[in-house]
């Protein structure tokens, strides 16, 4: 029982920290696209966009299923939409996966899992936030029980970023 008390509160400090955290990056775009000018804000975002980084990419999509609960329960100033979440070109993952950075992997089978995956994470994630939208909070938690297609999607995306991690490591 002291342990799940423990696992509860890291998970709350943690989504709190995620919100946070989004709310200041919220903060620094708007601050670049004043001192640097739209243009050279956005230019700054293609370059780091170039370049993606496993690691964060991975802790943003475990972070999913915090932010799918606290929108479910209410307990978010977060607003969620499913008709863009559904979409998987516009998270960084996904825009790096649309992008001509990916190019080089594009052949490769693990990123053709990689973006089938993606793609059906968004899905199930959009099909969650549809659900809260259509007044039914039940159906939204049904969709997130552990061994669903939620879980399942989560699972396989984080799964397919590992093995490109593995495969670029052996690369360098």
């Amino acid at each position: 029982i002291e342990n799940s008390g423990i696992a509860q509160e890291s998970s709350e400090y943690s989504n709190k920290s995620l919100s946070q955290a989004e709310g200041l990056m919220r903060i620094v775009d708007v601050l670049e696209a004043e001192l640097l000018g739209a243009a050279k804000s956005q230019a700054l975002h293609a370059a780091v966009a170039d370049h993606l980084n496993i690691d964060d990419a991975i802790h943003a999509h475990l972070q999913w299923k915090g932010r799918l609960k606290n929108f479910i329960s209410g307990n978010n100033t977060e607003q969620l939409k499913s008709s863009v979440v559904c979409q998987d070109d516009k998270c960084q993952l996904g825009q790096w996966i649309h992008g001509p950075q990916s190019n080089s992997y594009h052949n490769k089978p693990i990123f053709k899992v990689l973006q089938r995956e993606h793609a059906l994470f968004h899905k199930a994630a959009g099909e969650i936030v549809k659900a809260v939208e259509n007044n039914d909070p039940q159906k939204a938690q049904k969709l997130m029980v552990a061994g669903g297609e939620f879980d399942t999607r989560t699972q396989n995306t984080i799964s397919a970023l590992q093995d490109l991690q593995d495969k670029k490591a052996k690369v360098a």
